[in-house]
């Protein structure tokens, strides 16, 4: 059986969005940042999943990508080896995602839900919509829906390593 993946533009719900199947992904423009000097991405946006499994966004580089995983009416953050529950979502409904990712960990909250955070050192910060980076395609493929107006991205510049200074991590191993 092959697998079809597709990104493509349509409305959903009064909404413009953009419609991902399967393994498709669509690159987020950002202005420069460098980890390494403490610049922080921040990410947010609004989906709605179709249900399956995949990967609603990744950030990070090809060696390092931390990957926020849809699997049925659950979100995990991962990154290597490391997975962790970012909450429940009700599928059929518009859900909220936000990202902040900087120096080592990327940290992930849905709907307000207490955010998890995994560790991962990547030379830089590409961010897509989506897979970004190719691995394994999924059994049961992801098919979701991004408004459009909700996605936001910003590069904060040295400032991420004093933020997370600021506030004390929290992953599912620390639960």
């Amino acid at each position: 059986m092959q697998n079809f993946s597709s990104v493509g533009s349509a409305e959903a719900d009064g909404r413009r969005v953009l419609r991902f199947i399967g393994d498709a992904s669509a690159g987020v423009e950002m202005t420069g940042n460098e980890r390494t000097h403490g610049d922080r991405v921040d990410f947010v946006f609004d989906f709605h999943s179709g249900g399956g499994e995949g990967t609603l966004c990744t950030v990070g580089d090809a060696l390092q990508p931390a990957r926020v995983i849809c699997r049925g009416d659950r979100l995990f953050l991962c990154a290597g080896s490391q997975t962790n529950i970012c909450g429940a979502v009700s599928l059929g409904q518009w859900q909220h995602l936000v990202l902040f990712s900087c120096a080592d960990w990327t940290r992930v909250s849905v709907n307000g839900q207490t955010p998890t955070e995994v560790r991962h050192t990547p030379q830089g910060s590409w961010l897509y919509l989506g897979e970004g980076y190719r691995s394994a395609p999924p059994s049961r493929p992801l098919s979701f829906d991004v408004d459009i107006a909700s996605v936001r991205s910003r590069v904060t510049e040295g400032k991420g390593i004093q933020a997370s200074a600021k506030h004390a991590p929290r992953s599912a191993e620390n639960d």
